[in-house]
């Protein structure tokens, strides 16, 4: 083979080369742009799906969000409601605890209703009395009020006899009531003038014991007590002839006996302070003397009369003034008699009453009481 041929073989394989190339070119680009238009079909394609998913998510977001606020709400209201539930309980609870107080006030108000209610019947039952004690008033005329009077007169008495046992006051009391009575010319009465004469009699014939005189008596004695003084004695001079033989025997006897003589007044054996202690003892004596008299006590009324008799002899000097005057005093009153036996004088008084009663009555049956 020639160089020109061997030269046009290497030129036709370039060209065939530069051809191979070209369409090897060619075909890549063909390839490159379909490579770059599927490139960008799946680029679109991809940006769709994220636009699609973007507004899925978006969605679910927002349903989401919805959904998330409505629980939310509901919590809210929830919760709310349970607020508003606790603080309704914690009112009825606090209703429950007034609806006791005012259960309490009303059972106090229920026991002061019925307070009320006893007071109440007890003053309407007053009132009625009151006015039944009206009506008696204006029945009475003016012998009722003396009839009231001589009541009163008998009971005043009554009450001497039991209170201070005084018969003499007493009869006095009986003797103006009957007085009284006497102006009446009401045969009825008969009967209670006899049992007032009945109870005068029964009283009459009780001695009468002058309780205040003796009273007095024992009173004067605390001053003259403060007077009485000890006892002063004194040995008594004895003149005796005595025989020669005694008379020596008496010398003999002097050598060991020392034999003196007195004539100064001996040192009494009671002191100061038992003096004291004594006129002490004297009144409480004088009190007890007392106490019986109004008692009535005979036996204690003895005994504490020998007693003050027995200390002023045993404590006192009864030569002197003071002691004569208590003795005297206690002799006069030794022999008085304290005990009465006072019998029931109220017959008059009953009788008197029933009578006013009956009178009363009398009266408010003719009609001549008016209400």
């Amino acid at each position: 083979m020639s160089n020109d041929e061997e030269t046009n073989l290497i030129d036709d394989k370039k060209s065939m080369d530069k051809v191979d190339s070209s369409e090897q070119k060619s075909i890549a680009d063909k390839k490159n742009a379909t490579t770059y238009s599927k490139k960008t079909t799946t680029n679109w394609s991809v940006v769709f799906l994220s636009s699609i998913l973007l507004t899925i998510i978006c969605a679910i977001g927002f349903f989401a969000r919805s959904y998330y606020n409505d629980v939310t709400s509901q919590l809210e209201l929830l919760l709310s409601e349970r607020i508003a539930a606790t603080t309704m309980l914690q009112k009825i609870q606090a209703n429950e605890a007034q609806l006791r107080e005012v259960e309490q006030l009303v059972n106090g108000l229920q026991q002061q209703v019925d307070q009320a209610d006893v007071i109440t019947e007890s003053i309407l039952r007053r009132i009625k009395d009151v006015s039944e004690e009206m009506a008696k008033a204006r029945a009475d005329t003016r012998d009722s009020y003396v009839l009231a009077e001589a009541e009163y007169l008998l009971k005043l008495a009554e009450q001497r006899l039991v209170i201070e046992r005084n018969t003499e006051t007493a009869l006095r009391l009986m003797h103006t009531a009957q007085v009284l009575l006497g102006g009446f010319d009401d045969g009825r009465l008969l009967h209670v003038r006899k049992q007032i004469a009945a109870d005068i009699q029964r009283l009459s014939v009780i001695p009468n014991i002058d309780v205040v005189g003796l009273q007095a008596k024992l009173l004067a004695l605390d001053e003259i007590i403060d007077a009485l003084i000890l006892p002063a004695r004194r040995f008594e001079r004895i003149e005796s002839n005595q025989d020669p033989e005694e008379a020596g025997w008496i010398s003999t006897l002097s050598e060991f006996i020392r034999i003196r003589k007195v004539d100064v007044p001996i040192t009494p054996l009671v002191s100061a302070a038992d003096v004291g202690r004594a006129k002490e003892v004297l009144r409480l004596s004088l009190e007890q003397i007392k106490a019986a008299l109004i008692r009535e006590d005979q036996l204690t009324f003895d005994a504490a009369i020998k007693q003050a008799k027995r200390l002023t002899i045993n404590y006192f000097d009864i030569e002197s003034v003071a002691g004569q005057q208590v003795l005297s005093t206690l002799e006069s009153i030794s022999t008085q008699n304290v005990t009465r036996d006072i019998p029931d004088a109220a017959s008059g008084l009953r009788a008197l009453k029933s009578f006013r009663e009956l009178l009363t009555q009398e009266r408010i049956t003719r009609g001549e009481v008016t209400n």
